[in-house]
């Protein structure tokens, strides 16, 4: 297995999450039963992303990860005519840029609902209806994690470190075999 990957930060994440600088986790070269470990270096590199907040370097049609702050501006992204074609496209273009798409809200489900009532103008559970709705559609992996302190920031970062790693292994193209007489 690589000893170090890169993940990728789209450059307008105006809060990113924070990356421990290594992991331990289950080496991918022995049985989970054996309970081998392996400790990989990461590194993080801030650039545009066409799809998603966070991708594995190399690994960017495995898993994308993208980030969504709250309800309210999934309002504007779900329940305006506007924002929904827009965010309809970038759902599409989400589920086909990879083989495990993933979106994060930076909250528990009922933090979120709790503290959106005051900033909406709809019940805020229709916003989950039409985020569930659409994540359906596109088969799209929905995650609520907290994310509003340092610690949880990276608790958070390293839940997507991992997620992004594992997804590069399960999703691992097959080597290709040596044709005889090349």
């Amino acid at each position: 297995m690589k000893r170090s990957f890169t993940i990728l930060q789209d450059d307008r994440e105006k809060t990113p999450l924070l990356f421990p600088s290594h992991l331990v986790l289950l080496d991918p070269a022995h049985p989970p039963t054996e309970k081998r470990t392996c400790t990989v270096a990461l590194t993080v590199t801030k650039r545009r992303l066409e799809t998603g907040d966070y991708a594995l370097e190399g690994h960017e049609s495995k898993t994308l990860v993208e980030r969504k702050k709250d309800l309210p501006e999934l309002y504007n992204n779900l329940l305006t005519p506007a924002g929904r074609d827009r965010f309809v496209k970038a759902c599409s273009r989400l589920r086909s840029s990879c083989s495990n798409p993933i979106l994060i809200l930076e909250g528990t489900v009922g933090h979120l609902v709790r503290t959106a009532k005051a900033r909406l103008e709809v019940d805020p559970w229709l916003v989950v209806d039409a985020l569930q709705r659409i994540c359906i559609e596109n088969r799209i992996q929905i995650l609520y994690l907290p994310a509003a302190t340092p610690v949880q920031r990276r608790a958070v970062g390293e839940e997507i470190a991992r997620l992004l790693i594992n997804g590069a292994i399960t999703h691992a193209e097959p080597p290709t075999p040596d044709l005889p007489g090349s």
